[in-house]
């Protein structure tokens, strides 16, 4: 503005800044709109609309959340959130200037991701190696996928949650492996179980005839550990042809086990009548 007398002139000058609407504008990675506990997000002011922009969010609580720097505050460019409790938290973004407001609104959701546990495997014998793992989950809905691996086994793998009966063809142990994924990456849980061989029986060799006055003979068979049976004969293989009738055979049974295998074998002994000496003096 120009003005002018019999005195001369004098100027008055006067800025005027043209400005577009506000746009609050966030820089952060979306995929981390679905977090886990004591997993971090951070978020960056890049608004270049002129004016101002400043952040407002939930009350802070070191037990639910909280900035990673204390020096972060509501009018930082950059901030960097520690969750530590599940829940869904909000975080505006607010801009200002002459042609009025804009707000961007982002919203995070905090899970506390599926943990899982196998029950413990199963000792199983080889002439009924049949497996069916079973499995419990906290917060299974939101458990993406299961991925189960079963060493030894048949089939070896299995995508399902509940794969069904498993079978074992060799005897040892084996691990069972289940790795479940969900938005908090992946969980995993081991046990193993034992497949036990039947056991082989190696009886003592015979014939076995006993007069019914002989000692008691001991029987020895193979593996050791195993349990007798049968008339005259004690558990640890001990017989006896006095307790028992003459002129009869005997059927005596040694049995072995294995884990959760057993197997038995027999061996016939045949007993006599002693012959009576009199003898005069």
């Amino acid at each position: 503005l120009i003005a002018k007398n019999s005195c001369g002139a004098d100027t008055a000058n006067q800025q005027i800044v043209i400005v577009e609407d506000p746009d609050a504008q966030v820089n952060w990675n979306m995929s981390d709109d679905t977090v886990c506990i004591d997993q971090v997000v951070s978020l960056t002011d890049v608004t270049t609309t002129y004016g101002g922009a400043t952040w407002t969010f939930p009350a802070i609580d070191s037990s639910k959340w909280q900035f990673t720097d204390t020096l972060m505050t509501a009018s930082s460019n950059f901030i960097a959130i520690h969750f530590k409790q599940q829940g869904t938290y909000t975080y505006r973004l607010v801009a200002n200037n002459a042609c009025g407001t804009d707000v961007q609104i982002i919203t995070i959701v905090v899970l506390d991701g599926p943990t899982l546990a196998i029950a413990p495997g199963p000792n199983l014998c080889i002439d009924n190696a049949i497996y069916d793992p079973m499995s419990s989950f906290t917060n299974p809905g939101q458990i993406q996928s299961f991925q189960w691996t079963f060493t030894g086994g048949s089939p070896t793998s299995s995508t399902a949650e509940n794969p069904g009966n498993i079978t074992y063809a060799s005897a040892g142990t084996f691990p069972v492996t289940l790795v479940i994924q969900s938005a908090c990456g992946p969980s995993s849980d081991t046990t193993f179980v034992t497949v036990d061989d039947i056991p082989v029986i190696t009886m003592p060799s015979g014939p076995f005839q006993y007069c019914s006055g002989s000692m008691p003979d001991t029987l020895i068979a193979q593996p050791p550990g195993g349990v007798w049976s049968g008339q005259g004969i004690t558990s640890d293989g001990s017989f006896d042809p006095g307790s028992v009738p003459p002129g009869a055979t005997y059927t005596l049974t040694y049995t072995a086990e294995n884990g959760e295998c057993e197997a038995s074998s027999t061996i016939t002994v045949n007993v006599v009548s002693s012959e009576t000496v009199i003898v005069q003096d």
